[in-house]
């Protein structure tokens, strides 16, 4: 019992990244008559075989280098050149804007390096340039605005209806995680938790898909896909979102559905079996899903 907290975080951070980002990226841009990421054995056989052990974390230095830039270094810079005014809230909107759409291309990278097999050349040698920036750039804004609006109006949906399921809880304690005894020890955070948190993963889905798959139809040249890529990708590259929208076949987007689905399903399950072993779970492991931060 003692290393079963620890054990669960490792599973968790499994199910997360290498579920939920990784084989969803991997998903999203397999051709439609590919089967090979429809059965999680067989996606994990194949990948195996084509990156050894080390596919279950593709791109993880990648994703660690965006999570730092992001949280650390362009707070830091955009701070200095949007300082803090009366309008605060509005400065703050701009600068997460701004923050997200500076590091479209390092995403880019990130999905280059998953759908991709092991290649010797290094990351700094594979950012995309300005073009790619231009097309993936806008995309990765609107997934931002999506995923604010989606936490902001799930998040009213989910103290309305914890007020009339759940009478006998404070709502306003809710938004403290640390409220342990009013929470009784955390269980109640569903209540509030895991709407919020189901509709920013399943909102921005399409978008981040579409983004995948622009991402992917820039691939460059010699690099060898992990999977068949869906050849609509090249025949026919998507210019922006309502392109890749529609070049989407109706499979492979059952395909990513289903794989969010069962992440975010997953990831509560280990969520919550944490919450029963280690009360403060929840300052190691968020609820679902992870994904690039989009705020």
């Amino acid at each position: 019992m003692l290393l079963l907290p620890e054990l669960l975080l490792v599973l968790w951070w499994l199910v997360q990244y290498s579920y939920g980002m990784v084989l969803l990226t991997v998903t999203a841009i397999e051709a439609p008559q590919s089967s090979i990421t429809g059965s999680l054995r067989t996606a994990v056989h194949h990948f195996r075989t084509q990156a050894g052990l080390a596919f279950l974390f593709r791109g993880f230095s990648l994703f660690i280098i965006y999570a730092f830039t992001h949280a650390t270094v362009l707070p830091v810079l955009l701070s200095a050149i949007l300082p803090n005014s009366t309008d605060s809230q509005w400065i703050a909107h701009l600068r997460s804007i701004t923050s997200v759409s500076l590091l479209a291309n390092l995403k880019v990278l990130w999905v280059h390096a998953v759908i991709t097999k092991p290649s010797s050349k290094f990351s700094h040698q594979q950012l995309p340039g300005i073009a790619c920036w231009v097309r993936t750039a806008p995309v990765t804004v609107l997934e931002a605005a999506i995923h604010e609006w989606a936490g902001l109006y799930s998040t009213d949906l989910a103290l309305v209806i914890s007020k009339a399921t759940v009478p006998f809880l404070d709502t306003n304690a809710l938004l403290d995680p640390d409220a342990t005894q009013d929470l009784k020890r955390g269980y109640a955070l569903h209540v509030f938790g895991l709407l919020p948190s189901f509709a920013m993963c399943m909102a921005t889905l399409p978008v981040r898909t579409a983004f995948i798959r622009i991402a992917a139809s820039m691939l460059p040249e010699g690099e060898q896909p992990i999977v068949p890529l869906d050849p609509v990708l090249k025949e026919d590259p998507p210019s922006g979102i309502l392109n890749a929208w529609k070049n989407l076949p109706s499979s492979t987007w059952g395909r990513v559905w289903r794989v969010q689905a069962k992440g975010y399903i997953f990831s509560a399950i280990i969520f919550f079996s944490g919450k029963v072993v280690y009360s403060d779970f929840h300052r190691i492991a968020h609820l679902p899903m992870i994904w690039f931060n989009s705020s």
